[in-house]
Protein backbone atom coordinates (compact mmCIF):
# COMPACT_ATOMS: atom_id res chain seq x y z
CA UNK A 1 0.00 0.00 0.00
CA UNK A 2 1.22 3.51 -0.79
CA UNK A 3 1.70 5.13 2.67
CA UNK A 4 2.46 8.60 1.30
CA UNK A 5 -1.28 9.26 1.32
CA UNK A 6 -1.38 8.77 5.08
CA UNK A 7 1.52 11.13 5.73
CA UNK A 8 -0.51 13.86 4.07
CA UNK A 9 -3.57 12.93 6.13
CA UNK A 10 -5.38 12.34 2.84
CA UNK A 11 -6.84 8.91 2.42
CA UNK A 12 -7.68 7.77 -1.09
CA UNK A 13 -10.88 5.77 -1.40
CA UNK A 14 -12.07 4.11 -4.60
CA UNK A 15 -15.73 3.06 -4.72
CA UNK A 16 -16.92 0.39 -7.17
CA UNK A 17 -20.62 -0.27 -7.64
CA UNK A 18 -23.06 -1.56 -10.23
CA UNK A 19 -24.81 1.72 -11.04
CA UNK A 20 -25.94 5.13 -9.84
CA UNK A 21 -29.52 3.96 -9.90
CA UNK A 22 -32.60 4.23 -7.72
CA UNK A 23 -31.78 1.89 -4.83
CA UNK A 24 -31.28 2.65 -1.17
CA UNK A 25 -27.62 1.59 -1.29
CA UNK A 26 -26.93 4.06 -4.09
CA UNK A 27 -28.52 6.88 -2.12
CA UNK A 28 -26.60 5.95 1.03
CA UNK A 29 -23.32 5.87 -0.88
CA UNK A 30 -23.96 9.26 -2.44
CA UNK A 31 -24.62 10.81 0.95
CA UNK A 32 -21.32 9.40 2.20
CA UNK A 33 -19.42 10.82 -0.77
CA UNK A 34 -20.65 14.31 0.11
CA UNK A 35 -19.54 13.70 3.70
CA UNK A 36 -16.08 12.57 2.58
CA UNK A 37 -15.75 15.68 0.42
CA UNK A 38 -16.51 17.84 3.48
CA UNK A 39 -13.74 15.94 5.28
CA UNK A 40 -11.29 16.82 2.53
CA UNK A 41 -11.35 13.36 0.99
CA UNK A 42 -12.30 13.33 -2.69
CA UNK A 43 -13.52 9.82 -3.56
CA UNK A 44 -13.10 8.23 -6.95
CA UNK A 45 -16.06 6.20 -8.21
CA UNK A 46 -16.22 3.36 -10.72
CA UNK A 47 -19.63 2.41 -12.11
CA UNK A 48 -20.30 -0.76 -14.11
CA UNK A 49 -23.25 0.54 -16.10
CA UNK A 50 -24.94 3.85 -16.82
CA UNK A 51 -28.57 4.31 -15.81
CA UNK A 52 -30.78 7.30 -16.50
CA UNK A 53 -33.04 6.75 -13.48
CA UNK A 54 -31.63 7.47 -10.06
CA UNK A 55 -28.78 9.62 -8.76
CA UNK A 56 -26.45 9.51 -11.78
CA UNK A 57 -27.21 13.02 -13.04
CA UNK A 58 -26.95 14.46 -9.52
CA UNK A 59 -23.54 12.91 -8.86
CA UNK A 60 -22.12 13.98 -12.22
CA UNK A 61 -23.43 17.53 -11.75
CA UNK A 62 -21.84 17.61 -8.29
CA UNK A 63 -18.45 17.11 -9.94
CA UNK A 64 -17.48 13.77 -8.46
CA UNK A 65 -14.80 11.78 -10.28
CA UNK A 66 -16.89 9.04 -11.92
CA UNK A 67 -15.64 6.45 -14.42
CA UNK A 68 -18.11 4.31 -16.34
CA UNK A 69 -16.48 1.06 -17.43
CA UNK A 70 -16.53 0.53 -21.18
CA UNK A 71 -15.94 -3.23 -21.05
CA UNK A 72 -18.74 -5.79 -20.83
CA UNK A 73 -16.93 -9.00 -19.86
CA UNK A 74 -15.71 -9.51 -16.29
CA UNK A 75 -12.11 -10.20 -17.37
CA UNK A 76 -11.97 -7.01 -19.44
CA UNK A 77 -13.48 -5.02 -16.60
CA UNK A 78 -10.83 -6.34 -14.22
CA UNK A 79 -8.09 -5.17 -16.61
CA UNK A 80 -9.79 -1.78 -16.91
CA UNK A 81 -10.00 -1.37 -13.13
CA UNK A 82 -6.35 -2.41 -12.73
CA UNK A 83 -5.40 0.57 -14.92
CA UNK A 84 -7.51 2.90 -12.77
CA UNK A 85 -6.00 1.50 -9.56
CA UNK A 86 -2.48 2.00 -10.95
CA UNK A 87 -3.26 5.65 -11.66
CA UNK A 88 -5.32 6.51 -8.56
CA UNK A 89 -3.34 4.38 -6.04
CA UNK A 90 -6.19 3.97 -3.53
CA UNK A 91 -5.63 3.11 0.11
CA UNK A 92 -9.05 1.47 0.26
CA UNK A 93 -11.32 -0.01 -2.38
CA UNK A 94 -14.94 -0.08 -1.22
CA UNK A 95 -17.46 -2.19 -3.15
CA UNK A 96 -21.22 -2.60 -3.29
CA UNK A 97 -23.17 -5.56 -4.65
CA UNK A 98 -21.96 -8.84 -6.07
CA UNK A 99 -20.63 -8.07 -9.55
CA UNK A 100 -18.68 -5.01 -8.40
CA UNK A 101 -17.22 -7.07 -5.56
CA UNK A 102 -16.13 -9.88 -7.88
CA UNK A 103 -14.33 -7.40 -10.11
CA UNK A 104 -12.53 -5.84 -7.12
CA UNK A 105 -11.54 -9.30 -5.91
CA UNK A 106 -10.11 -10.06 -9.33
CA UNK A 107 -8.06 -6.86 -9.20
CA UNK A 108 -6.88 -7.70 -5.66
CA UNK A 109 -5.06 -10.79 -6.98
CA UNK A 110 -2.80 -8.43 -8.96
CA UNK A 111 -2.64 -5.25 -6.88
CA UNK A 112 -2.31 -4.36 -3.20
CA UNK A 113 -4.97 -2.33 -1.40
CA UNK A 114 -7.42 -2.73 1.48
CA UNK A 115 -10.68 -4.22 0.18
CA UNK A 116 -13.87 -3.49 2.12
CA UNK A 117 -17.17 -4.86 0.88
CA UNK A 118 -20.55 -3.49 1.88
CA UNK A 119 -23.20 -6.10 2.69
CA UNK A 120 -26.71 -4.78 2.10
CA UNK A 121 -28.90 -7.83 1.55
CA UNK A 122 -29.43 -11.45 2.53
CA UNK A 123 -28.36 -12.76 -0.85
CA UNK A 124 -28.66 -16.45 0.01
CA UNK A 125 -31.92 -16.31 1.95
CA UNK A 126 -34.18 -19.37 1.60
CA UNK A 127 -37.06 -17.00 0.84
CA UNK A 128 -35.32 -16.07 -2.42
CA UNK A 129 -35.93 -19.61 -3.66
CA UNK A 130 -39.67 -18.88 -3.74
CA UNK A 131 -38.96 -16.30 -6.42
CA UNK A 132 -39.71 -18.00 -9.77
CA UNK A 133 -36.81 -16.08 -11.32
CA UNK A 134 -34.22 -17.58 -8.93
CA UNK A 135 -32.57 -20.93 -9.71
CA UNK A 136 -31.22 -22.83 -6.69
CA UNK A 137 -28.25 -24.30 -8.57
CA UNK A 138 -27.23 -20.95 -9.97
CA UNK A 139 -27.58 -19.34 -6.53
CA UNK A 140 -25.46 -22.05 -4.90
CA UNK A 141 -22.83 -21.68 -7.62
CA UNK A 142 -22.65 -17.97 -6.88
CA UNK A 143 -22.32 -18.74 -3.17
CA UNK A 144 -19.41 -21.12 -3.83
CA UNK A 145 -17.63 -18.50 -5.94
CA UNK A 146 -18.38 -15.88 -3.29
CA UNK A 147 -17.01 -18.09 -0.51
CA UNK A 148 -13.78 -19.12 -2.25
CA UNK A 149 -12.78 -15.72 -3.63
CA UNK A 150 -13.47 -13.80 -0.41
CA UNK A 151 -11.04 -16.02 1.51
CA UNK A 152 -8.06 -14.57 -0.37
CA UNK A 153 -9.15 -11.03 -1.14
CA UNK A 154 -11.63 -9.37 1.24
CA UNK A 155 -10.02 -7.60 4.18
CA UNK A 156 -13.22 -6.47 5.88
CA UNK A 157 -16.98 -6.35 5.50
CA UNK A 158 -19.37 -3.60 6.53
CA UNK A 159 -22.87 -4.99 7.12
CA UNK A 160 -25.79 -2.58 7.30
CA UNK A 161 -27.52 -4.55 10.04
CA UNK A 162 -27.22 -7.43 12.50
CA UNK A 163 -29.39 -9.79 10.45
CA UNK A 164 -27.26 -9.26 7.36
CA UNK A 165 -24.09 -9.79 9.38
CA UNK A 166 -25.36 -13.07 10.83
CA UNK A 167 -26.47 -14.20 7.36
CA UNK A 168 -22.96 -13.88 5.93
CA UNK A 169 -21.31 -15.40 8.98
CA UNK A 170 -23.45 -18.46 8.37
CA UNK A 171 -23.46 -18.61 4.56
CA UNK A 172 -19.82 -17.64 3.90
CA UNK A 173 -18.31 -18.64 7.27
CA UNK A 174 -17.01 -15.11 7.81
CA UNK A 175 -15.32 -14.54 11.16
CA UNK A 176 -16.91 -11.90 13.42
CA UNK A 177 -13.65 -9.93 13.47
CA UNK A 178 -13.97 -9.35 9.73
CA UNK A 179 -17.41 -7.71 9.92
CA UNK A 180 -18.42 -4.32 11.29
CA UNK A 181 -22.10 -3.46 11.67
CA UNK A 182 -22.95 0.12 10.72
CA UNK A 183 -26.59 0.89 10.09
CA UNK A 184 -27.84 2.84 7.14
CA UNK A 185 -28.70 6.44 7.87
CA UNK A 186 -30.80 9.14 6.28
CA UNK A 187 -30.91 12.92 6.40
CA UNK A 188 -33.63 14.65 8.40
CA UNK A 189 -36.75 15.18 6.28
CA UNK A 190 -36.96 18.97 6.20
CA UNK A 191 -40.51 18.88 4.82
CA UNK A 192 -42.08 17.37 7.94
CA UNK A 193 -44.72 19.78 9.22
CA UNK A 194 -44.92 21.70 5.93
CA UNK A 195 -48.70 21.80 5.56
CA UNK A 196 -48.58 23.86 2.36
CA UNK A 197 -46.46 21.22 0.65
CA UNK A 198 -48.63 18.42 1.99
CA UNK A 199 -51.78 20.11 0.68
CA UNK A 200 -50.20 20.81 -2.72
CA UNK A 201 -49.14 17.18 -3.19
CA UNK A 202 -52.42 15.74 -2.01
CA UNK A 203 -54.30 17.98 -4.44
CA UNK A 204 -51.92 17.02 -7.23
CA UNK A 205 -52.40 13.32 -6.47
CA UNK A 206 -56.17 13.81 -6.26
CA UNK A 207 -56.49 11.93 -2.98
CA UNK A 208 -59.12 14.26 -1.49
CA UNK A 209 -59.59 13.50 2.20
CA UNK A 210 -58.64 9.85 1.93
CA UNK A 211 -56.13 8.04 4.11
CA UNK A 212 -53.02 7.64 1.97
CA UNK A 213 -50.93 4.47 2.26
CA UNK A 214 -47.56 4.56 0.51
CA UNK A 215 -45.06 1.86 -0.45
CA UNK A 216 -41.63 2.74 -1.83
CA UNK A 217 -39.80 -0.13 -3.51
CA UNK A 218 -38.87 -1.43 -6.94
CA UNK A 219 -41.28 -3.97 -8.40
CA UNK A 220 -39.58 -7.23 -7.43
CA UNK A 221 -40.62 -10.48 -5.73
CA UNK A 222 -38.46 -9.47 -2.77
CA UNK A 223 -40.55 -6.38 -2.09
CA UNK A 224 -43.91 -8.15 -1.83
CA UNK A 225 -46.28 -5.69 -3.49
CA UNK A 226 -48.32 -8.70 -4.61
CA UNK A 227 -49.01 -9.50 -0.95
CA UNK A 228 -50.19 -5.93 -0.42
CA UNK A 229 -52.59 -6.12 -3.37
CA UNK A 230 -53.91 -9.48 -2.15
CA UNK A 231 -54.57 -7.89 1.24
CA UNK A 232 -56.51 -5.02 -0.34
CA UNK A 233 -58.70 -7.59 -2.06
CA UNK A 234 -59.63 -8.87 1.42
CA UNK A 235 -60.90 -5.49 2.59
CA UNK A 236 -64.62 -4.66 2.49
CA UNK A 237 -65.56 -1.86 0.11
CA UNK A 238 -66.40 0.36 3.06
CA UNK A 239 -62.69 0.34 3.95
CA UNK A 240 -61.40 0.60 0.39
CA UNK A 241 -63.52 3.71 -0.15
CA UNK A 242 -61.58 5.44 2.64
CA UNK A 243 -58.06 4.89 1.34
CA UNK A 244 -55.64 5.58 -1.50
CA UNK A 245 -52.55 3.41 -2.04
CA UNK A 246 -49.47 4.83 -3.76
CA UNK A 247 -46.89 2.40 -5.17
CA UNK A 248 -43.64 4.26 -5.79
CA UNK A 249 -40.73 2.53 -7.51
CA UNK A 250 -39.27 1.53 -10.83
CA UNK A 251 -40.56 -1.37 -12.89
CA UNK A 252 -39.12 -4.84 -12.39
CA UNK A 253 -39.89 -8.55 -12.54
CA UNK A 254 -43.12 -8.10 -10.55
CA UNK A 255 -44.57 -5.24 -12.62
CA UNK A 256 -46.81 -7.43 -14.80
CA UNK A 257 -48.16 -9.25 -11.75
CA UNK A 258 -48.88 -5.94 -10.03
CA UNK A 259 -50.75 -4.57 -13.05
CA UNK A 260 -52.72 -7.81 -13.45
CA UNK A 261 -53.79 -7.91 -9.80
CA UNK A 262 -54.89 -4.26 -9.82
CA UNK A 263 -57.17 -4.99 -12.79
CA UNK A 264 -58.45 -8.39 -11.67
CA UNK A 265 -59.24 -7.11 -8.15
CA UNK A 266 -60.88 -3.94 -9.46
CA UNK A 267 -58.46 -1.68 -7.57
CA UNK A 268 -57.96 0.92 -10.31
CA UNK A 269 -59.54 3.66 -8.17
CA UNK A 270 -57.64 2.62 -5.04
CA UNK A 271 -54.06 1.98 -6.23
CA UNK A 272 -51.93 4.49 -8.13
CA UNK A 273 -48.64 3.45 -9.75
CA UNK A 274 -46.26 6.41 -9.59
CA UNK A 275 -43.13 4.72 -10.97
CA UNK A 276 -39.70 6.04 -10.03
CA UNK A 277 -39.83 9.45 -8.35
CA UNK A 278 -37.09 11.84 -7.27
CA UNK A 279 -39.40 13.52 -4.73
CA UNK A 280 -39.98 10.57 -2.40
CA UNK A 281 -39.31 12.61 0.75
CA UNK A 282 -42.15 14.95 -0.25
CA UNK A 283 -44.50 12.10 -1.17
CA UNK A 284 -43.91 10.60 2.28
CA UNK A 285 -44.90 13.85 3.98
CA UNK A 286 -48.07 13.93 1.87
CA UNK A 287 -48.96 10.39 2.99
CA UNK A 288 -50.48 8.99 6.18
CA UNK A 289 -49.23 5.40 6.55
CA UNK A 290 -46.17 3.56 5.24
CA UNK A 291 -46.70 -0.09 4.29
CA UNK A 292 -43.77 -2.43 3.65
CA UNK A 293 -44.52 -6.10 2.83
CA UNK A 294 -40.97 -7.21 1.93
CA UNK A 295 -40.07 -10.91 1.98
CA UNK A 296 -36.37 -10.32 2.69
CA UNK A 297 -34.17 -7.25 3.04
CA UNK A 298 -30.87 -5.86 4.15
CA UNK A 299 -31.42 -2.96 6.51
CA UNK A 300 -34.41 -1.33 4.79
CA UNK A 301 -33.64 2.28 3.97
CA UNK A 302 -37.25 2.87 2.95
CA UNK A 303 -38.40 2.17 6.51
CA UNK A 304 -35.82 4.62 7.82
CA UNK A 305 -37.10 7.26 5.40
CA UNK A 306 -40.65 6.58 6.60
CA UNK A 307 -39.54 7.15 10.19
CA UNK A 308 -37.77 10.36 9.17
CA UNK A 309 -41.11 11.51 7.71
CA UNK A 310 -42.93 10.74 10.96
CA UNK A 311 -45.17 8.05 9.49
CA UNK A 312 -46.85 5.14 11.26
CA UNK A 313 -45.73 1.86 9.69
CA UNK A 314 -47.17 -1.52 8.76
CA UNK A 315 -44.47 -4.03 7.82
CA UNK A 316 -43.67 -7.72 7.55
CA UNK A 317 -42.12 -9.44 10.56
CA UNK A 318 -38.74 -10.30 9.01
CA UNK A 319 -35.75 -9.73 11.30
CA UNK A 320 -34.33 -6.99 9.10
CA UNK A 321 -37.44 -4.85 9.51
CA UNK A 322 -37.41 -5.46 13.26
CA UNK A 323 -33.99 -3.80 13.45
CA UNK A 324 -35.60 -0.55 12.28
CA UNK A 325 -39.09 -0.44 13.82
CA UNK A 326 -40.50 -0.99 17.31
CA UNK A 327 -43.50 -3.32 17.40
CA UNK A 328 -46.65 -1.61 18.66
CA UNK A 329 -44.68 1.60 19.27
CA UNK A 330 -44.37 2.89 15.72
CA UNK A 331 -45.31 -0.19 13.69
CA UNK A 332 -47.96 -2.85 13.29
CA UNK A 333 -46.33 -6.08 12.16
CA UNK A 334 -47.82 -8.93 10.11
CA UNK A 335 -46.59 -12.42 9.26
CA UNK A 336 -44.52 -12.27 6.08
CA UNK A 337 -46.46 -13.43 2.99
CA UNK A 338 -49.73 -13.48 5.00
CA UNK A 339 -52.08 -11.17 3.12
CA UNK A 340 -54.97 -11.89 5.49
CA UNK A 341 -52.91 -10.76 8.48
CA UNK A 342 -51.82 -7.68 6.55
CA UNK A 343 -55.45 -6.86 5.73
CA UNK A 344 -56.29 -7.06 9.45
CA UNK A 345 -53.49 -4.60 10.28
CA UNK A 346 -54.66 -2.20 7.57
CA UNK A 347 -58.19 -2.30 8.99
CA UNK A 348 -56.85 -1.66 12.48
CA UNK A 349 -54.89 1.41 11.47
CA UNK A 350 -57.81 2.78 9.42
CA UNK A 351 -60.09 2.46 12.44
CA UNK A 352 -57.71 4.07 14.96
CA UNK A 353 -56.49 7.61 14.23
CA UNK A 354 -54.94 7.78 17.72
CA UNK A 355 -52.63 4.88 16.79
CA UNK A 356 -51.59 6.65 13.63
CA UNK A 357 -50.75 9.80 15.56
CA UNK A 358 -48.78 8.15 18.38
CA UNK A 359 -46.94 5.81 16.01
CA UNK A 360 -45.94 8.72 13.78
CA UNK A 361 -44.47 10.66 16.69
CA UNK A 362 -42.57 7.58 17.84
CA UNK A 363 -41.19 7.06 14.33
CA UNK A 364 -39.56 10.49 14.46
CA UNK A 365 -38.07 9.72 17.87
CA UNK A 366 -36.60 6.41 16.68
CA UNK A 367 -35.12 8.06 13.61
CA UNK A 368 -33.42 10.80 15.62
CA UNK A 369 -32.12 8.32 18.19
CA UNK A 370 -30.73 5.73 15.80
CA UNK A 371 -30.58 6.63 12.11
CA UNK A 372 -29.75 10.32 11.72
CA UNK A 373 -27.11 10.48 9.01
CA UNK A 374 -24.26 12.41 10.64
CA UNK A 375 -23.67 9.78 13.32
CA UNK A 376 -23.69 6.99 10.73
CA UNK A 377 -21.15 8.80 8.56
CA UNK A 378 -18.86 9.36 11.52
CA UNK A 379 -18.89 5.62 12.20
CA UNK A 380 -18.08 4.82 8.56
CA UNK A 381 -15.23 7.34 8.48
CA UNK A 382 -13.72 5.87 11.64
CA UNK A 383 -13.86 2.41 10.04
CA UNK A 384 -11.86 3.65 7.04
CA UNK A 385 -9.29 5.27 9.32
CA UNK A 386 -8.97 2.15 11.45
CA UNK A 387 -8.42 -0.12 8.47
CA UNK A 388 -5.74 2.14 7.00
CA UNK A 389 -3.96 2.38 10.34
Amino acid sequence: MDTSNLQNDKMKVLFIQDSLGTGGAERSNANFWYYLREKGVEPSIIVLKSRNEGIQKEILNAGFNVTFLKSKSRASRIREVISIVDEFKPDIVYTFLFEASLIARGVKFFRKFILIENLVNETYSKLRLKDPNVNIWKLETYRLIDFITQLFTVDHYQANGLSVSEHYKKKLLVNSRRISIINRGRSTNRYVGDEALRTFYRNDLNVDNKLVFINVARHEFQKGQDTLLDSLNELPKTYLSQIKVLLVGRDGELSKTIAHKILSYGLEDVVTLLGHRDDVVKLLVASDVFVFPSRFEGLPGSLIEAEAAGLPIICSDINNNMEVVRINENALVFNVNDHVDLAAKIKLIIENPEIRKSFGLRSLEIFNEKFEISNIHNQMFRLLQEKIN
